[in-house]
Order: structure tokens, then C-alpha cells, then sequence
């Protein structure tokens, strides 16, 4: 070290390659970032930028710098990895919720200070339904960690707003870019012409498209831009070079470019449909570089090529031109849908302009999209054909579905059925006219009408808008739902017919009892089998579609005409208390009946433990073994009920809840003595008074008449009652809660009362209120039982069919459920070491403990002063159970941790005065966590309450 401090060549030779092997190791080690970015910035603000550490230009630097590279020119981030991927909170890593890039800034948008590193980070704002979080980040390899491009996925139906943020990745400054360009690519759709890619940005200096482009341009209300997919396209023609690409993959991409910004925002969104949506994107004008000489600009802009001709499919009519025309303007995109005479082109003749109209009712098919103002037909164009109108969009079919079809000739003139109706084989499903004279077309077997033509209206010509004249699917019913406590009734019979129904809804059943009666025609002879319910319970749902000689295969996929649900809970009041059994708990038998009088600590019933095996269980419960526990009252009283359970039943799956018997008062034969005299001095008061009112109201001239006969006086009440205003509910005193009504996916009104907040339902962004789907431990699908698709009509006493705006309707929903308790989360731990099952409710959050990070989740602490300690959580108690997903012990840890951050993420705050672990009484603390990439300050797991708290109780 000494003799190179006295050589000074060595110095100055060894000094650069120093600098970059220090910058390449900040780069790779560097912690991730710790700041967050502003808001836009439009106007030149070159005083504001982060003055960074400046890192010479060019091949100096230790960059892969390349004068000849052909986006040289332009601004250019580089994408190395991704460090850190939490986007939308959905993992895979824990913590903050955000995705960090590590990128060099190449290119123009450098200016002095090109390879130096900077990261991007990305937010959500809002909802985001993620497909696959391990493929965020980079496209390349499995995992998202490496690529030429950054991606991003989604679910087909939804949509995420992403804002980009930018900041030194030496210093963790906020940079404001004084230039910056992003490309996405491959905006598609399937093969359908459902799950439309769209990419939503504003804020732009510039933005380009191919001249031949696929992308539709719509410009919003607030001034943003829309450019949506208008073509079919798969894996195969992705792009996987970002600057070598095809024409098809140019005319399937947008550039965007920006000055002097902090941040930029955008909203990517595929139309409903199935599957994942992927995204792909690069921080350079990838549009501008992919043209990589002046020959290639040529060969783009040149106007005198004669086009390739459009090829003519079936079903498939010509748009022509005059050969002596030139081209004006489109006024159609290819795949919208056009009446026959809308205009679809202006063009010049004879120095006027003329409109090109639809020969027909259909879909733009294909267009001659290069045409440019002022191109002549007879020099671009050999037949002057410009465009094709084809075919509506095919129907989706699916196995085990059936097309129905208009007869040749037809013209359509009205559907007799909706999506969603259930047909009968033979059912009309629309009329048409055939020679002046109509005919229905009927539903070629029993089923669910799954799509129909819509576009389809009164004098349309079937055969040349509809593909094989296809106007309507029909597949089979929805299967019932089913889980661990709600089990099937099946048949297992080859081409079994329904006969009848030997129960209804609702009605308790024993294991074995007949649900339904099937006949078959089995070898030749014909048979008669019972379908019987698998356990004891409640008959949950009936397939009551189902009709005598129905052919049970051809309606239903999964075989299953019935379901056998858990007993319901009992009733009871507060004075009562209930007997409980531990979770996981098997049935052996009940010691008492109901009205036997019993005192505190007396056996109610015996069961078995979870984990123990029990091999003789007859049906009177069979011998006391070892296996079996005691389960004693809690009090002295009377038993007041008894839920229905037969010897080794599990509990779990027999009953709702765990609660098998209620004691309650016992009751003084004294007190029965004294209500039968009073009823007896009731009934002779009466029969007093009855005697009285007859002797003396009635005068000598009145006549006795019996009525005319039994029918008239049914019409005479048939009469009365329809005159009155059909009831919105059943008479009588109102439950507790929110009053909400629903219109199910039948049409049907359902009334339901809401007792708890929030609902945990994800609503479609319209009015009224339409249900999406429901979010993990919804309140309303566990407990108020509504389902997808239902629309919400009343809240309280308002009518939300008068509101018309979506944020609107939703603050009145948010503003009538304030009142309300929050809905708990259920945590079910089990000790490891007595293998015994103990359930909380938690209603606030944080709830205060610690877990290690593995699965099974193991409590790893328990803060002083929090709703954990309250319940008296142990340290290596495992969770088993969180809200309703059930087993959690055999779950992965990121699902795990997914299902416990959206459980408590609508819990009620704790309200807190200090912290155990650290600050003084009375002031409240938050803490900074040392692995939060954004450096954010955390709210801490434990505090202490300001008020007496009260553990949640079972709702």
C-alpha cells in the first residue's frame, strides 16, 4: 500500500477501475429505496433536479455504451432487476406494498450523468386483482426477477392505476426526470373479441403509434387518452426483442414520452373474459428505435404500393370504391359492429366528397388501414376493395353445451328468453319469420341459456350475421356449492332420470334418509335407486330445477341434485348459557335430554378429541373408552335444547358453530299451577262474556243467516286481499340491523339485515350496486348468504334504483353501516402440546402478536396491552383457522400471510395511549422498521387501549 501511495502512475491508473468497481457494488447490494415520489411536474424545472453523483459518459463510465445504438437519441432506462415485489400487497415479499426496479439511465434522458443508477418504483392505487404476483416484475424467466421487460399481470374483467415513481438508488433522493419515454406492447385480446388490453395515460409530451396501428385512440372526458387492442393475438407473436420488431408487433404497441416529471400514472385494463392479462413494457421509445435506418422509414411512408388484396371468408361482403376515387378518411375501426347503410369511409370524387356505406349488418372484419388522404384507389387498390363487413362474433361453446339455431332463410324478430333463464327441452327461445310466417326456435335440451345474439334486432337476416345461423347457447345448471361442512347428494348412475323429491328445503335429515327418488334403464331392466343424504344436517339446496324424467347427466356436470349443510345454530337469550364443545370434537353421545334438571359441572354430553382415534362407536355411542371427554354444564338449570346429533358425527361438519345443548332457569312446579288457573278463569271469563253479548245485542228482528256456501266466501277474501298493496316483508316487528334489500339473479326480491360492517363484497362500478365478488371473510356471504351478481334496490328506507352515480350510491351504503359493529375475524390456535382447539374473535387491530415466518404459523409473541393478550394467546400456539378457511396449517405462508392481512385490514383501530415496549403513558408511538424498502413509518403490533376493551363475542 505504500509503495503505490509513492508511485503516482499507479495511482491514476488504478483510480477509475476503482470508481466502478465501487459503482457496481452499490448497485447489486444496495438496500431498496426509502422515499416516495411527487406529484407531476409539466413545466421546466431543471433547478429542482437531484443533483446526483455525476458518473462520466460513454465507455469511460464502464457502460455498455453504443454510439450506433439506434435509440441512442432518446431517453433510456435499462432495466437490471427487480429488487423488491409486494405490488397491490399481494407478495410474494412481506412488508410495504410496492415494486422496485433497479435501472441505469442511459440515453438523452441522462444528459451528464448517463449509467447512473436509479430506481423505479411502482404503487397501486386502488383495487388490483392479481393473477400470478411471482410473474410481476420482468418478463424472461419464471418469477419476474429478470427480462428485458418489465411486466405486469391481471386478472381478464379488471383493471389497476400504477404510478411510477423515480429516485437515486445511491442517495434514496427523489429524481425528477428531466426526459423520459415508456413503450407497452402487445395490446391484444382473444380469439372472441373479449378481454380487451387498454392502456389509460395523460401527462405526455408526445406519444406515437405505428402508421398501420391496431390501437383504437379515444379521448376521455378528463383529458386523458385511451388506446385499446383491436385484434386477436396469442403468445406466439409477443415481442421478445424491444427493438427488433415484426410490423405486427409495431402496430400493436404505443410510445410514450414525458419532460421534467416525478411521477407517471397509468391504467391498465382488459374487458371481461377468462384467464390472466399480461403487460410488457421498457423505458425507451421503443416505437422510434425499432425503425433502424432511413431505408426502413421509406419503405413506411411510401404512398404509390399497390396493397395486398382483402381475402373474402364465408358470410364475408366487399366495401368497393370507384376505381377513380381517392381515399379521404375512415369513419369505422376494424371489429366495430355497423347497420347496413352506415357510413364507413369519405372519399373524393371528382372533387367532392362521397361516404362509403355498409352493404350489410355486421362486424368490420378487415380494412385496408394504410390508406392514406388523397391515395387513389385504382393506384393502391387492384379490385377496390377497401374493407370487408363479415359476421357477428361467434358464441362461445364449452363441452357439455348446445348451440340452437335459426332455421335457413330466417329472419330474426325477438328473443322469448333472457341470459340466465332456465329452458326446458322444446322451450321457445326466440321467433323468427321464415316466408312470412313465424316460427319459434326451441332449446335443444334442458339447461341455463348461457349467451344469446343480442345485437340481433326485429328484420335482421340470420343467415348472413350469424355464423351457422347460431343465435343462442344453452349449457348445463351451475353445480352446487359445496365444502368440508356442506356435502353433496350425487348420483352415480349412468343416464339416471329424476323422479321425485322425498324432501324439501330446510328440512332436518338423518344420515341415510332419503333426499330423492332416480329411475334407469340398466342393462335392459328397468331400475328405481334412492339417492340418501351422507350425514345429518339440513337439506342446504335443492336442485328444484329438476323435473320427473330429466336426464341428470345432461343437466348437471358435477352429478349433484342436492347438498346436506350443518344443523343451524341454536336459539337462545341472555339469561341461558350455552354448552360448547372443542373444535374438531366427534360426536359420541348426550348424557341428558331436553327438561332434565341439572346442576353446575353435571355431564352434558361425551365426545372425542380431535387427533384421537375412537374405533368403537356404535349407534347408542357404544362403551366408554379413554378416548372420550366429558362435556359438563356450565351452570345448574334446566336443558332447554339439544342440537341433532348421531353418535360419531363430527361436530364441525353437523352443526353450525359449536354449541350442542343450552341450560337455562329452571322452572317451579309452582309456577305451572299458577298459569293453568289463570288460563282456566280465561276460558270462563270468556265463555261469560259470550253469553252476556248475545242475550242483550241482539234485538227481536234480527235473523240469523249462515253464509252462502265455503267458495263464496273464499271469492269474498280473494276479493279483499287484492286490493291491498303487496307487502314488502312479512308482518311483525323488524330484526335488528340495516334493512337491504336485493334482486337476485333470478329477479327475485331478498331481504336481508345486515348486523355487522363492512359487507366484504366487491362491487361493479355501476348503479345500482351489482355484486362482483366477495373479499376474504365476507360478513355478507358467510351470514347474510347473497351471492354474485344479486343487485342491491333498498338501503334502509332509501331507494338506491334513483341513484344514478356509483360514488354516490356507495357513501350511502358506507354512511347507513357506521353504526354497525365491525365483523370479526375468527382465529382458531391449537396448543402443540395437549393438541386443544381454542377460538377468538378479534374485532380490532393490530391484534398483537408476532408470528414466525413459516407455515404452520406459529405465535412467536404476544404484546402486553393488546387484543391477543386479552384472550390470553400463548407463545407456539398454531393457527388452524383463519375467518372461514378452514385447515390453515396445510396452507402455504405467503397465502397465509394474504389471509390474515386482508382478515384484519377491516378490523376496527385500537385506540392506544403508550406502548409497553417503549414512550411514556399517553403517547402514542409508531416505529420505523428497518426492512421497509420505502422507509415508511409502520403502525406498532401492541398498544394499550384508552378505553376498557371488550373481546369480540361469537356474532
Amino acid at each position: 500500500h505504500g509503495q503505490r501511495n509513492r508511485n503516482g502512475f499507479a495511482t491514476a491508473a488504478i483510480a477509475p477501475v476503482a470508481l466502478v468497481l465501487f459503482t457496481v457494488a452499490v448497485v447489486v447490494f444496495h438496500q431498496p429505496p426509502r422515499s416516495l415520489g411527487g406529484p407531476v411536474v409539466r413545466k421546466a424545472v431543471a433547478e429542482e433536479l437531484t443533483q446526483l453523483s455525476v458518473i462520466p459518459a460513454g465507455p469511460a463510465a464502464g457502460m455498455n455504451y453504443d454510439p450506433n445504438d439506434p435509440c441512442a437519441e432518446y431517453p433510456y432506462l435499462k432495466f437490471l432487476n427487480v429488487s423488491y415485489n409486494n405490488l397491490g400487497g399481494h407478495g410474494p415479499d412481506q412488508g410495504p406494498e410496492g415494486l422496485i426496479w433497479k435501472t441505469l439511465d442511459l440515453g438523452t434522458g441522462a444528459r451528464n450523468m448517463t449509467g447512473r443508477p436509479v430506481d423505479l418504483m411502482a404503487h397501486v392505487i386502488g383495487d388490483y386483482r392479481v393473477w400470478e404476483p411471482y410473474m410481476n416484475g420482468m418478463s424472461g424467466q419464471f418469477g419476474g426477477k429478470s427480462g428485458q421487460f418489465g411486466s405486469l399481470n391481471l386478472i381478464a374483467g379488471s383493471s389497476m392505476t400504477i404510478e411510477f415513481s423515480f429516485r437515486d438508488a445511491l442517495t434514496n433522493a427523489p429524481v425528477v426526470m428531466p426526459e423520459l419515454a415508456m413503450t407497452w406492447y402487445d395490446l391484444d385480446q382473444d380469439q372472441h373479441n373479449t378481454c380487451r388490453e387498454q392502456v389509460v395515460a395523460a401527462g405526455f409530451k408526445t406519444y406515437t403509434l405505428s402508421q398501420n396501428t391496431e390501437i383504437i385512440k379515444t379521448v376521455l372526458p378528463d383529458g386523458s387518452m385511451a388506446f385499446q387492442s383491436s385484434t386477436f393475438g396469442d403468445g406466439d407473436d409477443n415481442p421478445t426483442d424491444p427493438l427488433h420488431l415484426t410490423q405486427q408487433q409495431r402496430n400493436r404497441a404505443v410510445s410514450f414520452e414525458y419532460e421534467n416529471v416525478r411521477t407517471v400514472r397509468f391504467t391498465l385494463s382488459a374487458a371481461s373474459g377468462t384467464g390472466a392479462r399480461f403487460f410488457t413494457f421498457v423505458g425507451r421509445p421503443a416505437l422510434l428505435c425499432s425503425l433502424k435506418n432511413e431505408k426502413e422509414r421509406q419503405e413506411q411512408t411510401i404512398g404509390n404500393v399497390i396493397l395486398n388484396p382483402l381475402v373474402a371468408g364465408p358470410g364475408m361482403v366487399p366495401v368497393k370504391s370507384p376505381a377513380n376515387a381517392a381515399f379521404h378518411r375512415w369513419m369505422v375501426g376494424r371489429g366495430d359492429l355497423v347497420p347496413k347503410g352506415e357510413p364507413m369511409a369519405e372519399i373524393w370524387v371528382d372533387g367532392e366528397l362521397e361516404q362509403l356505406t355498409a352493404p350489410k349488418k355486421g362486424v368490420v372484419v378487415s380494412m385496408q388501414d394504410e390508406l392514406k388522404d388523397n391515395d387513389t384507389i385504382n393506384t393502391r387498390l387492384g379490385d377496390g376493395t377497401i374493407a370487408m363487413v363479415g359476421f357477428l362474433p361467434p358464441l362461445p361453446k364449452f363441452e357439455g353445451q348446445d348451440v340452437v339455431r335459426a332455421p335457413p332463410g330466417s329472419l330474426f324478430k325477438k328473443f322469448t328468453v333472457r341470459k340466465a333463464n332456465f329452458v326446458y327441452r322444446g322451450d321457445p327461445v326466440a321467433v323468427v319469420s321464415v316466408g312470412g310466417e313465424d316460427h319459434n326456435v326451441n332449446s335443444p335440451r334442458d339447461g341455463i341459456v348461457v349467451s344469446t345474439q343480442d345485437v340481433l334486432q326485429e328484420g335482421d337476416p340470420v343467415d348472413g350475421l350469424c355464423l351457422n345461423r347460431m343465435i343462442a347457447v344453452v349449457g348445463k345448471l351451475s353445480p352446487l356449492k359445496t365444502n368440508s361442512a356442506i356435502q353433496p347428494v350425487r348420483c352415480h348412475i349412468n343416464n339416471g332420470r329424476f323422479w321425485e323429491w322425498k324432501r324439501n328445503l330446510g328440512d332436518s335429515v338423518n344420515k341415510g334418509d332419503e333426499i330423492a327418488i332416480v329411475k334407469s334403464d340398466l342393462n335392459g331392466s328397468k331400475i328405481t335407486v334412492s339417492l340418501t343424504a351422507p350425514k345429518s344436517g339440513v337439506v342446504n339446496s335443492l336442485q328444484e330445477r329438476l323435473k320427473q324424467g330429466t336426464n341428470i347427466s345432461e343437466l348437471l356436470s358435477d352429478h349433484t341434485v342436492a347438498t346436506i349443510g350443518p344443523f343451524p345454530p341454536l336459539n337462545y337469550t341472555g339469561t341461558q348459557e350455552c354448552v360448547r364443545v372443542p373444535l374438531g370434537s366427534t360426536f359420541i353421545r348426550f348424557e341428558t335430554k331436553v327438561g332434565d334438571t341439572v346442576q353446575e359441572g353435571d355431564p352434558i354430553a361425551r365426545v372425542a378429541l380431535p387427533g384421537i382415534r375412537r374405533l368403537s362407536v356404535g349407534p347408542l355411542g357404544g362403551s366408554d373408552t379413554l378416548s372420550s371427554v366429558a362435556i359438563n354444564s356450565p351452570r345448574a338449570g334446566t336443558v332447554i335444547a339439544e342440537q341433532h346429533l348421531d353418535p360419531g358425527m363430527p361436530i364441525d361438519d353437523a352443526i353450525d358453530g359449536s354449541v350442542i345443548a343450552v341450560v337455562g332457569d329452571a322452572q317451579p312446579m309452582w309456577l305451572w299451577w299458577l298459569l293453568g288457573a289463570l288460563a282456566a278463569c280465561l276460558l270462563l271469563l270468556t265463555a261469560f262474556l259470550c253469553c252476556c253479548l248475545r242475550g242483550g245485542g241482539r234485538s227481536d228482528n234480527d235473523k240469523w243467516a249462515p253464509l252462502k256456501n265455503k267458495q263464496d266466501s273464499r271469492s269474498i277474501l280473494a276479493v279483499h286481499h287484492s286490493s291491498l298493496p303487496e307487502p314488502e316483508e312479512e308482518e311483525g316487528p323488524r330484526p335488528p340491523g340495516l334493512r337491504l334489500v336485493w334482486a337476485d339473479n333470478e329477479g327475485e326480491r331478498r331481504i336481508a339485515y345486515s348486523q355487522y360492517r363492512p359487507l366484504g363484497i366487491r362491487m361493479q362500478h355501476v348503479c345500482p350496486i351489482v355484486i362482483e365478488d366477495f373479499k376474504f371473510n365476507s360478513y355478507a356471504k358467510q351470514q347474510l348468504e347473497v351471492e354474485r351478481g344479486w343487485e342491491l334496490l333498498r338501503v334502509g328506507d332509501i331507494d338506491m334504483s334513483t341513484t344514478t352515480e356509483f360514488g354516490r350510491a356507495r357513501d350511502i351504503l358506507n354512511e347507513h353501516q357506521r353504526s354497525l359493529p365491525v365483523w370479526p375475524l375468527r382465529l382458531d390456535f391449537e396448543d402443540p402440546k395437549t393438541k386443544q382447539a381454542r377460538t377468538f374473535h378479534f374485532a380490532h387491530k393490530p391484534i398483537g402478536i408476532e408470528f414466525t415466518n413459516k407455515a404452520p404459523i406459529t405465535v412467536k409473541k404476544v404484546y402486553e396491552n393488546s387484543p391477543a393478550s386479552n384472550f390470553k394467546v400463548q407463545t407456539q400456539w398454531v393457527i388452524t383457522r383463519i375467518g372461514s378457511q378452514v385447515k390453515a396449517q396445510e396452507l402455504d405462508f405467503a397465502v397465509l400471510m394474504r389471509l390474515l392481512k386482508e382478515g384484519v385490514e377491516p378490523l376496527g383501530e385500537w385506540e392506544a395511549r403508550d406502548r409497553p415496549d417503549q414512550g411514556q403513558p399517553g403517547q402514542q408511538q409508531s416505529i420505523s422498521h428497518p426492512d421497509d424498502p420505502f422507509d415508511r413509518a409502520t403502525t406498532p403490533l401492541s398498544m394499550t387501549p384508552s378505553t376498557p376493551w371488550t373481546p369480540a363475542v361469537t356474532p
